[in-house]
């Protein structure tokens, strides 16, 4: 179900979008107003759901038939009629005119006027997102015929080698300017292709807007694997202390958090074989960090195969065995330890360390130092140094 108020945010926009698009069809017809206009008619619940399901903080690249964007991100109207006159109040001074109409203010950073530009830009901006740690996804959006250009396929194989942050909507409207489908792909459809860069790929109805939103969010949202801080790219210090029998989705915590300790009494066991069930992520993300062999016995022997709180210590599988009485008071312990250390500088140093087991060990390695010489520019790196030299705690 789609909550009423959704729908009411939803139908608001699509309403304001179909105005503004009947407007200036009308005032171009009648000559009040004059310049260079590509309609988005039939197009206009696309942007409204999009602009519903992502925050305002985050990116928006578009092209020339991208008003209806615009207007959903939020862009101030009176701004954006005065950029496509070509008036000195516009967004841009008038400098940009219709094709070029940007306002970072809401997000909404670049329009690009040739077509297929904007991927490799709109890379830019989410990579640059991912390296400060914000919050933010980036939206790209293109026609059909954009889909045929080289820049299109190269941001989207290097958005899926770098794990990048950022949406490509394709908005189908059947005809590349003047070309059938059919006339320049032999694909049998565009979201089939996201398969060979190794992302997600999905196809939804422009024209409704209810099973849009339904799909978009459950779909594509809520059924990724979005346990754990690391699947969810949250790169803030965690501690799992183990006590008992962890099995199963439990494994997940055990493979991602930072800092891992257990109890004596710790057993690990994975039963997904045993109810006829794939055991896909707790192992991958396991054989990160601890002997595969050991992972590979978990998985295979399942109920049958269960490592005590040694044998998950011998295997790496956690860093400390204590006594069960002693294990809350110890992860309490060193997370108050973290916690005196600068939390920029902790969460950026995991970013580099996590990030690392994606990339081959020379990119690693730039990445790693791009992370590095950033934080350079930030308070805590100069606090550190001050606050050793005037014999003092930090404040970070």
């Amino acid at each position: 179900m789609v909550d009423a108020e959704n729908l009411r945010n939803i139908y608001s926009s699509m309403a304001r979008i179909h105005e503004v698009d009947r407007a200036i069809q009308s005032g171009l017809s009648s000559g009040k107003l004059q310049f260079t206009y590509w309609p988005m008619t039939g197009q206009e619940a696309i942007p409204a759901v999009l602009a519903e399901l992502l925050g305002p903080n985050d990116y928006l690249v578009t092209n020339y038939r991208g008003i209806h964007e615009l207007v959903a991100k939020g862009v101030p109207l009176e701004g954006l009629f005065a950029e496509a006159l070509g008036r000195e109040g516009g967004l841009n001074n008038g400098k940009g005119g219709s094709p070029h109409i940007s306002d970072p203010g809401s997000g909404s950073m670049l329009t690009t006027a040739i077509v297929g530009a904007g991927a490799p830009i709109a890379n830019g901006l989410a990579l640059a997102a991912q390296m400060r740690g914000d919050e933010r996804i980036t939206i790209v959006n293109f026609g059909d015929g954009a889909t045929s250009i080289g820049a299109v396929h190269e941001a989207m194989n290097l958005a899926g080698v770098w794990k990048l942050p950022i949406i490509f909507m394709c908005q189908n409207n059947q005809i590349s300017e003047y070309t059938p489908i059919p006339d320049y792909t032999a694909s049998r459809d565009f979201a089939s292709r996201a398969a060979g860069y190794g992302i997600d790929g999905v196809k939804l109805d422009g024209n409704d807007p209810v099973g849009f939103y339904r799909l978009s969010l459950e779909e594509r949202i809520a059924t990724r694997p979005y346990f754990t801080p690391r699947m969810c790219n949250v790169f803030k210090p965690s501690i799992c202390a183990v006590n008992g029998i962890c099995a199963g989705a439990g494994l997940h915590f055990v493979a991602d958090c930072d800092i891992v300790i257990a109890g004596e009494a710790a057993q690990f066991t994975d039963t997904h074989v045993n109810v006829g069930q794939v055991t896909a992520l707790e192992p991958i993300g396991l054989a990160r960090r601890m002997n595969v062999g050991a992972v590979l016995r978990m998985v295979l022997l399942g109920k049958a195969e269960r490592l005590d709180a040694s044998q998950a210590l011998a295997a790496g599988m956690v860093s400390e065995v204590l006594p069960q009485d002693r294990l809350l008071e110890r992860a309490l312990e060193m997370a108050s330890i973290i916690a005196k250390c600068s939390p920029r500088a902790a969460s950026e140093s995991l970013r580099a360390l996590w990030s690392s087991f994606d990339m081959p060990i020379e990119q690693a390695y730039e990445f790693g130092y791009e992370i590095l010489t950033r934080h350079r520019d930030h308070p805590d790196a100069m606090e550190g140094p001050t606050a050793f030299l005037e014999k003092r705690e930090p404040v970070w």
